[in-house]
């Protein structure tokens, strides 16, 4: 599916929406038109072939009843077993065609759905925790799988073979074909109305769901602080709550849907007693012959097995429903922030913050009437202490938030006029805490681009002075890192950080330094590759180690969302009156855990 297909529904679609989630299915099926026509052919097929067969044991009871020959019958038997054996194989045929169709037609949506949660603002994903977006990429994609397989041709061919057998039944006896049509038409409403009753049943179970896996995923993120500090009774308990206000969702979803077994089950001995009745009078009458009494029997079991099919995928449509109200919702969802079209020039880029205030929550403002020039091809260092307002800065720096009033411009322009495109692109920040994936150093490296090769990323390394690191892994690029960057600490991971930028040759770095302290050898090499980032570029480095500051062009000191000091550097570390000199000064004196105060937690 494209990425600008947008399918039209509202935020909170109706639990009886059926319609729209037919919508759904043709949009995702239209593109694997051979693997339908295949699904469709072999389900009709099969169908086809299960309306001759009870045909043929019917000539094969009157031959008998009529004293037929052995080669007679032989050849009715011979045909009944490779009709049989057809019907088996196309089955087959069937269960892998619609398997492949599923998986691949969910897939796409997955990854739909996916783009969808990352083109989201920082603020949806501060709402809604990792375990559960997971939940609505995979879980409700997973409820739609039997759905989008083979739910419609299934349907279709449930609905032609029922329709094949009444009217066979029909041209043998009209009487015997209005009884049992009538007694389809009544069971399959009443299936179909039971069926609705457990998919608002279903939405709640489904977003509950979402919700336990959310809390999952966090707590099992915060394990150790969890453990080391005791918690892990409240947690515990916080989660036996969770599943106690899931488990009566669950349940009734689940009755309700044995309901739907039980239905059928009634509805198939009520056709049994039906066919049986009326083929028992006729033949008493003598208007039909033995073998038409089991033909009708036959084709009573015959519409046994659409209705079974019709409560499964009745079953599978309770849930598609309820999957598709919150799949569709999140593919229509959209950004709180707006984009342009314009493009970064290329180079070192510009930065001005005109009067900017800025506040996570309402009412409480982390910045206010904030003003700042950087010229392009200029680094500057900001301190202050926590919370003060640092990382916020680069955040908005990067438009990852929007502001609240004022102005932030890049290269002279409103940063809102620069096309979200243009903006990754030409942006890059080397955050405390690096994303690392378990996968190989070339891959986190230059994040499975694959227009950007070996050669390049060697010369990465080496531009930045970390060739002789990398060659301390013994597989070089082939070296796999385990998930979250197992393997390396949170210095060596920002070397592999700025591999990463350098790549990207961005006009603007945001760096946020980790915090932690950083062996020697480490640190040498972080001063290094600072330097080389630095050149020809514009920088806001957030910093927590003195030596950091010796590179930077200008020095910002902040306090509750203010520039309280700004200038030069060199002039700033000469004015002993300035905060900068009391800075350096704590530094030399061995007060270095002032550490120009830790940051308030890296960008995201």
């Amino acid at each position: 599916m494209q990425d600008q297909e947008v399918i039209e529904a509202p935020a909170k679609i109706a639990p009886g929406s059926a319609r729209r989630t037919l919508k759904l299915l043709a949009s995702y099926l239209s593109g694997r038109k051979a693997l339908v026509v295949g699904l469709g052919f072999a389900i009709l097929t099969s169908n086809g072939l299960r309306l001759v067969n009870p045909l043929i044991l019917r000539s094969f009871i009157d031959a008998i009843a009529g004293g037929a020959t052995g080669s007679q019958l032989y050849r009715h038997a011979g045909l009944f077993i490779a009709l049989a054996l057809a019907v088996q194989a196309l089955a087959v045929v069937a269960a892998w065609l619609g398997q492949d169709l599923g998986w691949k037609a969910t897939n796409d949506l997955r990854l739909d759905v996916m783009r969808s949660c990352m083109a989201m603002d920082l603020d949806y994903h501060k709402e809604h925790l990792p375990g559960e977006l997971i939940e609505r990429v995979d879980g409700d994609a997973k409820t739609l799988m039997s759905f989008f397989s083979d739910f419609a041709i299934r349907l279709v061919g449930s609905v032609a073979l029922m329709a094949g057998v009444l009217v066979t039944l029909f041209i043998e006896d009209a009487r015997v074909g209005v009884a049992m049509g009538a007694f389809a038409a009544v069971a399959a409403f009443f299936l179909f109305k039971v069926a609705l009753l457990a998919v608002p049943v279903w939405m709640v179970n489904r977003a509950k769901a979402a919700e336990f896996y959310g809390f999952v995923g966090e707590r099992l993120a915060a394990r150790e602080d969890l453990k080391s500090l005791g918690a892990a009774p409240y947690a515990s308990s916080r989660l036996r709550a969770l599943l106690g206000d899931w488990y009566p969702l669950r349940l009734k979803a689940n009755l309700l849907g044995y309901s739907m077994w039980t239905s059928s089950e009634l509805a198939a001995g009520l056709g049994t007693v039906l066919s049986l009745g009326l083929g028992a009078a006729l033949w008493r009458a003598g208007t039909i012959s033995l073998g038409t009494v089991y033909l009708i029997y036959s084709y009573a079991e015959l519409i046994r097995q659409p209705l079974d099919q019709l409560r499964e995928q009745l079953e599978d449509l309770q849930k598609a429903l309820a999957g598709t109200s919150r799949t569709m919702e999140m593919l229509n969802q959209r950004p709180g922030m707006s984009y342009g079209q314009a493009d970064l020039p290329a180079g070192a880029l510009g930065l001005s913050f005109h009067d900017l205030s800025f506040g996570y929550e309402a009412g409480k403002r982390i910045l206010e009437n904030f003003n700042l020039d950087l010229e392009p091809g200029t680094s500057l260092g900001v301190l202050g202490r926590t919370g003060c307002g640092k990382t916020t800065l680069g955040r908005l720096a990067l438009r990852l938030y929007d502001r609240d009033a004022g102005l932030v411009e890049l290269a002279g322009r409103p940063i809102d006029e620069y096309s979200v495109e243009a903006l990754r692109r030409g942006l890059a920040v080397v955050t405390q805490d690096v994303e690392l994936f378990s996968a190989t150093l070339r891959d986190n490296a230059r994040l499975w681009d694959p227009s950007i090769g070996d050669e390049a990323i060697l010369t990465a390394f080496d531009e930045l002075g970390l060739g002789e690191w990398l060659a301390g892994f013994p597989l070089g690029l082939d070296q796999r890192l385990g998930a979250g960057g197992v393997g390396l600490s949170a210095g060596q991971a920002q070397l592999l950080a700025m591999v990463r930028v350098f790549l990207r040759n961005p006009g603007l770095i945001i760096l946020d330094e980790a915090s932690s302290r950083l062996d020697p050898a480490t640190e040498a090499l972080i001063d290094g590759a600072v330097a080389k980032l630095l050149k020809g570029r514009t920088a806001m480095i957030i910093a927590h180690r003195l030596s950091t500051l010796d590179r930077v062009d200008r020095v910002l000191v902040m306090e509750d969302g203010k520039a309280v000091e700004y200038g030069d550097r060199a002039r700033l570390a000469a004015d002993p009156e300035s905060r900068f000199s009391g800075f350096l000064r704590a530094g030399r004196s061995g007060k270095d855990e002032e550490r120009l105060a830790a940051s308030e937690g890296g960008l995201v």
